[in-house]
């Protein structure tokens, strides 16, 4: 992911994730009731998934959304 890269960094994530589990954007999405362009929109910035949306994806990857509270630096 380059410095400017417009994609959220969870996006980025779960399209890594994806990669590393050799799934095609066609099988993420029938997992997930969602055309492979859909998930390929997502993929590349030019729609945002709503919360249940990635909730799912990430679950179609074998894994779970969780907030972890940051220690401020400094």
């Amino acid at each position: 992911m380059a410095a400017t890269d417009p994609r959220h960094p969870l996006v980025v994530a779960l399209i890594k994730a994806r990669y590393d589990a050799g799934l095609t954007q066609a099988q993420v999405g029938a997992r997930i009731g969602q055309s492979h362009s859909a998930i390929g929109n997502w993929e590349c910035g030019a729609r945002s998934p709503r919360v249940e949306t990635l909730t799912a994806w990430a679950s179609a990857l074998g894994l779970r959304l969780a907030l972890l509270r940051e220690t401020p630096r400094g």
